[in-house]
Parts: structure tokens; C-alpha cells; sequence
């Protein structure tokens, strides 16, 4: 398994203001973020998520592009503008830059722990190994304070 692009989320806003300060007010508004669930009668598919706010004096934020641009799947979520495009784009070209990123090579048995608040992160894609001992098993825990 390889794990790719952790970057600190702080270096990109921080990126990001002086190249495009127009754009950046905009993180601290709310983007719809597709929930990726069966939507039923009377359920939306989407929810409003502010994707960065300071929090006793330090930035936290929650950034998932995928899910960003996937809430536009649904008629009733807000439609989105030009310049919100053009953020979403700059801020993951932002976290790609080789001097932002940071790759990792995870071996059997590693440990990751990533706050979402803090780093944004990624994963390439992966192919398990021969028989039953080589399938990835990866495990999720999500932690809320």
C-alpha cells in the first residue's frame, strides 16, 4: 500500500492567500459536500460544510474535494460558481506541489494516524499481494473530539 500527498492544510491556506487572495474569504464559507449515500424521499444527498475555520487560534479544517465536486449531482444542492471551481482546482494543485506533499511507503504492519483537521491526505491506488496473507486489510477509525 502507498500513501500519498499528506500535506499540511495550514502551508496550503497559507499558499493560497497571497496567490489568490479574491478566492480565499471563500474557504471560510460553505461548500455543499456530497454525503455519498442513498438519498431517500425527503432526505437531501448533500450537507453545507465550512471548509476551514480558526479554532482557539489555529486553522482546522475539513477538506474533501472529491465529495466537493460530487454534491453537484444533486438538483437542490447550490449551484457551483466559476471561482468556486477555480479554488477547489488551486487548492489540491497547491497540495500536490512537491514541496507541500509528502509521499509515503507503507509497509505491512505500519501505523497511520491523520487528523483531517490538520493534514490533507490521500491514497494512490493499490494491487494486494498473491493468496489470502497479501489482501490489504486496512482499518478506519474515525476519532471526534
Amino acid at each position: 500500500t502507498r500513501a500519498r500527498r499528506p500535506a499540511r492544510s495550514a502551508t496550503v491556506h497559507d499558499e493560497l492567500h497571497p496567490r489568490r487572495p479574491d478566492l480565499a474569504a471563500r474557504l471560510f464559507e460553505p461548500f455543499a459536500l456530497d454525503l455519498r449515500s442513498e438519498v431517500r424521499p425527503g432526505m437531501r444527498g448533500w450537507i453545507p460544510v465550512v471548509p476551514c475555520r480558526f479554532a482557539g487560534g489555529v486553522l482546522r479544517t475539513f477538506w474533501h474535494s472529491d465529495y466537493f465536486h460530487s454534491s453537484a449531482r444533486h438538483a437542490d444542492a447550490p449551484p457551483r460558481t466559476r471561482a468556486d471551481g477555480e479554488l477547489l482546482e488551486l487548492y489540491e494543485a497547491i497540495a500536490n506541489e512537491p514541496d507541500v506533499r509528502l509521499d509515503m511507503a507503507l509497509a505491512p504492519r505500519d501505523l497511520q494516524l491523520v487528523s483531517n483537521h490538520t493534514v490533507i491526505h490521500a491514497r494512490t491506488a493499490y494491487e494486494d499481494g498473491p493468496g489470502e496473507g497479501g489482501r490489504r486489510h486496512l482499518l478506519r477509525l474515525w476519532l471526534s473530539l
